[in-house]
């Protein structure tokens, strides 16, 4: 079975929720029933529709249907009650208060374990124009028959970093040199070109006051694929 067809299609879920947002308030993190390992975390405060993403892994012991049952027990209101659903092996139960929706998975396995993943999203008004801002910067580093990938964000603390993938012909210019002279022209200076042992691989560290730029050029065939990491 393909990773993609064991998890659950939550993203619908959560979309289908967000008109019932209320007032700003932070949902505290539920405890799951016969957890047994520390929470893996795969991303955090990711910026998407509006919000900020997170997502984390997890291990445990014990039947899936008692945990839903206990974390139902726990979630319930008078107001909402929690959705449960399932696809496939998973089962997810997913709660709402005010601009936050929590959603966990749950699918059993062997020995009376059952491994699971946390998603909880929470409203922010600010990322929609925080995103179209990256996008627009990122585009004008970039010529014009360059295809780009639309940027991922996130927030660590006080700080940012965005993530852009962009594509291009490897016979009309050395992509990476054309994001150079952009970069300098806006006062970033080159700190570091890592050596590498492919020859079709280059990159370079660049930094501008708090802020550095990790840029990577891989040459696929005919394609450059070029990625810059960010961080202000």
């Amino acid at each position: 079975m393909s990773r993609a067809s064991r998890h659950p299609r939550w993203h619908g879920a959560v979309m289908a929720l967000l008109f019932v947002l209320g007032a700003q308030t932070q949902l505290a993190v539920a405890e799951v029933p016969g957890r047994a390992s520390p929470e893996t975390v795969l991303l955090s405060d990711a910026m998407v529709a509006d919000g900020l993403l997170s997502v984390s892994r997890f291990e445990g012991r014990g039947q899936v249907i008692e945990v839903l049952d206990a974390l139902e027990r726990d979630w319930r209101t008078v107001d909402l009650h929690p959705m449960r659903a399932q696809r496939d092996d998973w089962w997810s139960i997913t709660r709402i208060e005010g601009e936050v929706i929590e959603s966990i998975e749950l699918r059993q396995l062997g020995d009376g374990h059952y491994e699971g993943q946390r998603i909880r999203w929470k409203h922010d008004s600010r990322v929609g124009a925080e995103l179209q801002d990256d996008a627009r910067w990122f585009q004008a580093l970039l010529p014009a028959r360059v295809r780009m990938q639309p940027p991922i964000s996130h927030r660590d603390g006080e700080r940012r970093s965005s993530t852009l993938v962009a594509f291009a012909d490897s016979g009309v210019f050395r992509l990476d040199q054309w994001v150079e002279r952009k970069l300098q022209r806006q006062g970033f200076r080159r700190v570091l070109t890592p050596g590498s042992p492919l020859p079709d691989r280059q990159a370079a560290l660049y930094v501008r006051a708090h802020e550095e730029i990790a840029l990577s050029l891989t040459r696929q065939g005919q394609a450059q694929v070029l990625v810059l990491h960010w961080r202000r």
